[in-house]
């Protein structure tokens, strides 16, 4: 059987910043809340939901500047200014929860893969995980073999 072992590399840091704490709006207004981030590169931005004792549940995903558009969530990403809005129309009571946001660069990871049944090659493969336009992650993976 195969065994992969990965380990997740560490990319150079990014500080995010989000500037409201707890927001009061009125049902039927509109709910309004931005990020900034520090860091020379961006590759992805995250919007994110998080329900009382549910994991995170993304809202709203950008590879690039501009505006988003899904349901009632309106996101907008100004890569000049380095920030983020995201609004969320006319809210409901149920809209009462955590949003928060994050930001990525393009994610890399290394790991050793051994191959085959008692075989003794081994293969380094360099994953490069980076989000296309469309919001689907693509990998490419170099291999050099090892004897």
């Amino acid at each position: 059987h195969s065994t992969a072992l990965l380990k997740v590399r560490s990319v150079q840091g990014v500080s995010v910043t989000q500037q409201e704490g707890q927001v009061s709006v009125e049902q039927g207004n509109t709910f309004q809340t931005h990020c900034t981030y520090q860091s020379s590169t961006l590759d992805a931005w995250f919007w994110y939901q998080q329900k009382k004792g549910q994991a995170p549940q993304l809202i709203s995903y950008q590879a690039g500047a501009g505006t988003k558009q899904s349901d009632r969530f309106t996101t907008e990403l100004n890569t000049e200014r380095k920030s983020s809005v995201l609004r969320l129309k006319e809210v409901k009571l149920s809209d009462s929860t955590l949003y928060f946001c994050a930001v990525s660069d393009t994610l890399v990871q290394e790991g050793a893969l051994a191959l085959g049944s008692g075989g003794r090659k081994m293969s380094r493969c360099t994953e490069r995980w980076s989000p296309s336009l469309d919001g689907q992650w693509r990998v490419a993976c170099d291999v050099s073999k090892q004897k």
